[in-house]
């Protein structure tokens, strides 16, 4: 039996394709018209919530340090091999180093090193009276030190990792013992002595290493004559940069200490080599030089935050001691005077320093969310908000005035909420926090947590968006 042949009707198919086509293009055009009716047509909206914060306005000033300093003197010269560390706390009396004077510079280095070895060493070992199960403490020691490294090299402070690797390296022998790896370092200290012996020797006189006779023991002992904080390091400034000189200091002499060279005899004096130096009162001092406009900003006898860039941004709160100023000059020396002595602290001659001029606590907002309003009131005493075509100087459209604020978004509504700008820094302004039980209009401003729109488009207060 012969299939039957279906055959479609081509003007049937052609109509309703049509009437499919136009009644989509219908839908989408309502869609249309109800997306831009309320708002939600390409808005691109952003927040942030406005939380609080506070936001310092900072002075950049080069300071000179400035300091009582007295120099240790060593009668010998020679190698040396310090038993105290920069800025560690010295009695009168205390040992400082020993000094090693006989036999090749090459033999004195081998000596010193050794030493060096032996003092971590001892300090390794961990006393019997000492918990042996528990590590914690000393990983949180050894994590916290390590951090402080890292962060002080990455900040270009490369002396303060050679200054630190020895309790470093303590910690880390301290841990091995405590985890029984090792019952003690003794064997490795009865070796090293061993070699340091072997130095010395008679034997060895002009033979191996070139090495030859000479004492085990150090060729002099230096003890401390003051009391104080010490310091290895010598710049030649000690004298010119003296706290003492505080109190009568002008303007005039100021700039003459600027421009002094460095004593050439730091080094060396009558009595010997210097090898050091003592900070012997915790009083120190910053000098800086500054326009006679910035008096308004600073007042005798307060307090202000100083941050050390050199000393990975530490933050160290001094009293601003003097202010010191000549009628015929436009220049003033600032003084200030800090009682705190921050622990490896980079206490360079000269420095760049910022000084916190002036501190805001309130919400940040970026400057970009700013609009400048005008408020007035229909017939009916609603509020109503326009975009004001005046500017900031203007005094906004007939019966209204003129508003600075930004745009929320309240659930799916937009409003404008009224500011009080306290000041702009980098990009933000700081805006004064608001206190509802204070203020009857509380609600027409920017409180805690508002969600600020930061980016958006055709943004008006009221309008409804996706």
């Amino acid at each position: 039996m012969p299939s039957k042949k279906v055959r479609f009707d081509s003007a049937y198919l052609r109509d309703a394709g049509i009437y499919i086509i136009t009644a989509l293009l219908s839908i989408a055009l309502i869609v249309y018209i109800i997306l831009a009716a309320v708002g939600t047509f390409d808005t691109g909206i952003e927040t942030i919530a406005a939380t609080v914060t506070t936001e310092n306005r900072l002075v950049s000033f080069d300071a000179y340090i400035m300091r009582s300093e007295e120099p240790v003197v060593s009668i010998a010269r020679g190698g040396i091999n310090y038993a105290v560390s920069d800025g560690d706390v010295i009695a009168v009396g205390d040992k400082l180093a020993d000094i090693y004077v006989g036999g090749s510079e090459t033999q004195r280095m081998k000596t010193i090193a050794l030493e060096k070895q032996i003092s971590v060493l001892e300090n390794s070992n961990v006393s019997g009276n000492q918990l042996m199960s528990n590590t914690s403490a000393l990983d949180d020691s050894i994590d916290s030190l390590y951090t402080d490294i890292y962060a002080h090299i990455n900040s270009g402070d490369i002396g303060y990792a050679v200054r630190r690797r020895n309790d470093l390296l303590i910690n880390l022998n301290r841990r091995e013992i405590i985890l029984r790896k090792r019952a003690d370092y003794n064997t490795e200290i009865e070796s090293l002595r061993r070699q340091k012996e072997i130095i010395a020797t008679p034997a060895m006189q002009a033979g191996e290493d070139g090495l030859f006779a000479g004492s085990a023991g150090a060729d002099e002992t230096v003890f401390s004559p003051y009391a104080g904080y010490f310091y290895t390091e010598l710049d030649g400034y000690e004298n010119i940069f003296s706290a003492d000189r505080i109190p009568t200091l002008t303007v005039g002499e100021f700039n003459e200490m600027v421009k002094s060279e460095p004593e050439s005899g730091a080094y060396v004096q009558e009595q010997g080599w210097t090898i050091g130096k003592i900070m012997t009162k915790y009083v120190w001092y910053i000098a800086c030089k500054a326009d006679r406009d910035l008096l308004m900003s600073f007042r005798d006898g307060y307090k202000y935050t100083v941050v050390f860039p050199y000393s990975n941004d530490t933050r160290v709160k001094m009293t601003l001691y003097r202010i010191i100023t000549e009628t015929d000059s436009d220049e003033v020396v600032l003084v200030f005077r800090g009682g705190d002595l921050p622990k490896d602290f980079n206490f360079l001659r000269r420095q760049t320093v910022e000084i916190v001029e002036t501190s805001y606590t309130g919400y940040k907002v970026p400057v970009s969310a700013v609009r400048i309003v005008n408020i007035s009131q229909d017939e009916e005493g609603r509020r109503l908000v326009t975009p004001s075509s005046a500017g900031e100087s203007g005094s906004g459209e007939p019966g209204g005035r003129m508003a600075q604020g930004v745009y929320i978004l309240d659930g799916d509504r937009v409003h404008f909420r009224e500011i009080k700008a306290l000041a702009q820094i980098n990009g933000y302004v700081i805006c004064a926090e608001q206190n509802p039980a204070q203020d009857a209009d509380y609600r027409y401003k920017l409180g805690l947590y508002d969600r600020v729109i930061v980016k958006g488009k055709n943004l008006s207060d009221g309008k409804i968006v996706n």
